[in-house]
């Protein structure tokens, strides 16, 4: 299954160029805060208030080059409700170790 470019902002962007670009739109994101608080050089304290803790996590990873929900439900022929469950780490341990194993199959980086 090919992969459909993200679209978003009257833009579209193949999903292998939303790596860097996210890489650089989560330091923005993180000097933002610093730049009005005047403070220079930016703190650890204040880039870790702004950034997500789990800007590695599976979702996070995946979201970033180019698998959204919509994608990958279709890729895994899964419900969007186990996927969401599974980036929640509600899903049952068998369950999760499935759909990790289908996710590498695929090639995808988990």
């Amino acid at each position: 299954m090919a992969l459909k470019p993200n679209c978003f902002a009257g833009t579209c962007e193949s999903p292998s160029s939303t790596s860097s670009q996210s890489a650089g739109n989560r330091i923005t994101i993180a000097l933002e805060p610093g730049f009005q608080a005047n403070e220079k050089p930016i703190s650890e304290a204040i880039a870790d208030s702004v950034l997500s803790k789990q800007i590695d996590g599976v979702e996070a990873t995946l979201t970033r080059n180019g698998y959204t929900t919509k994608v990958l439900t279709a890729m895994l022929g899964v419900k969007p409700g186990e996927l969401r469950a599974l980036f929640k780490q509600e899903l049952g341990a068998e369950r999760a170790r499935d759909f990790k194993e289908q996710m590498l199959a695929a090639g995808l980086p988990v």
